[in-house]
């Protein structure tokens, strides 16, 4: 197997780095790039998970009071629909050559196409969850048996009010990472 398209033939998978050439660049914190015509290709980790990129698009709209299509971006050119019609296609004959054409699942097919944002969105969702759970149940739950208890430990009670920002930056950050993934796989 290679990672190199001129060497691979039709059974050769794509390997880490090639796969997600386009997707890992997104794991950085803050990315300062200007390389490519889409923002959301130059948005790091938080520029992503909080629409940042959007910014100057919705300034334009408040200060103009409207929008032209001139004013938006060009779609990014791996989020194309030729693009991912040619990958689904791909998939769908692998699929074929693997089971045949009685029993290739389409299912199977659009799962793989989009498996892996979906299992990452539904990761941060589970995070979220648990940040949610994790606040009141043991950090607010503690605090208020603290603010009742007689002796008075401050560091402990700025521990636990720190324990309930931490819980509650984790939960919306999850949250917000795991909507960002599912509204960009909808255009893919």
């Amino acid at each position: 197997m290679s990672c190199y398209k001129d060497t691979m033939d039709s059974t050769d998978k794509p390997c880490f780095a090639e796969k997600y050439q386009y997707s890992l660049p997104l794991l950085k914190p803050f990315r300062t790039t200007k390389r490519h015509r889409h923002p959301i290709d130059n948005a790091g980790l938080f520029s992503f998970m909080t629409l940042n990129w959007i910014t100057p698009l919705a300034r334009k709209a408040y200060q103009l009071s409207e929008l032209n299509i001139s004013d938006l971006w060009d779609l990014p050119s791996h989020d194309s629909a030729e693009q991912n019609c040619q990958r689904l296609h791909r998939l769908w004959e692998a699929e074929l050559k693997k089971c045949g054409k009685k029993k290739a699942s389409l299912r199977k097919v659009v799962w793989r196409f989009c498996q892996t944002r979906s299992v990452l969105a539904f990761l941060c969702l589970i995070i979220t969850m648990i940040a949610n759970f994790i606040g009141p149940a043991i950090f607010i739950r503690a605090l208020l048996e603290y603010s009742e208890a007689m002796e008075s430990n401050l560091l402990y009670g700025l521990l636990l009010s720190f324990g309930i920002f931490a819980a509650e930056l984790l939960r919306s950050w999850s949250f917000a990472m795991s909507w960002a993934m599912n509204y960009r796989t909808e255009f893919d």
